[in-house]
């Protein structure tokens, strides 16, 4: 099993931490926020009880009921509150692009490009051979679900190994089985 390096551990727990963070200040704008936003409740004034009361009379009084707040400043608090925690949100994902997703590396050419592959062959259970071009050189790469499990550089290409055969011709049996007792 292969465990991630160092280096990359520590990338991938900087980039939660910071995403996190900003993911935290986010929530925290989103609270306070709304209740920064004016809101339209009108100043009660005194009445007349509160008055009695000032001024020394000490019986209990009920106190008055507060003014409902309007329907309209309730809802455009909660509009531009919503809205802005929408753009900061939409920011911080704008902004952690870069750390999410991962560097995109430029894009090349097919011409430009050293490494094709040439063909690929599943062979089942996930499992597949693919045959690659990189540069003048042909690989042979065994693929399974966990990953790469081989890879195997071949020599020539397969129209050369082809010529050489035809101009020479495999021996016959009786040939090769007399050879093979000559080297016993």
């Amino acid at each position: 099993m292969a465990f991630p390096s160092a280096r990359g551990a520590s990338a991938r727990s900087w980039t939660w931490l910071v995403v996190g963070s900003v993911g935290l200040l986010a929530a925290l704008a989103g609270s306070a926020l709304p209740q920064l936003v004016p809101g339209g409740m009108p100043q009660t004034t005194a009445s007349p009880k509160q008055e009695q009361a000032a001024t020394g009379d000490l019986k209990y009084s009920e106190p008055a009921w507060p003014e409902t707040p309007s329907a309209a400043s309730m809802l455009s608090r909660l509009a531009i509150g919503t809205g802005i925690v929408l753009v900061l949100c939409v920011g911080t994902l704008w902004a952690g692009k870069r750390w999410l997703v991962g560097p995109v590396p430029p894009k090349q050419p097919a011409e430009a490009s050293q490494l094709r592959l040439l063909e690929a062959l599943a062979l089942g259970n996930r499992c597949s051979v693919q045959l690659i071009q990189a540069g003048s050189r042909q690989v042979l790469v065994g693929l399974d679900s966990t990953g790469m499990k081989a890879v195997v550089p071949l020599n020539d290409t397969f129209e050369h190994a082809l010529d050489g055969v035809g101009s020479n011709p495999p021996p016959a049996d009786s040939e090769w089985l007399a050879s093979e007792a000559h080297g016993l």
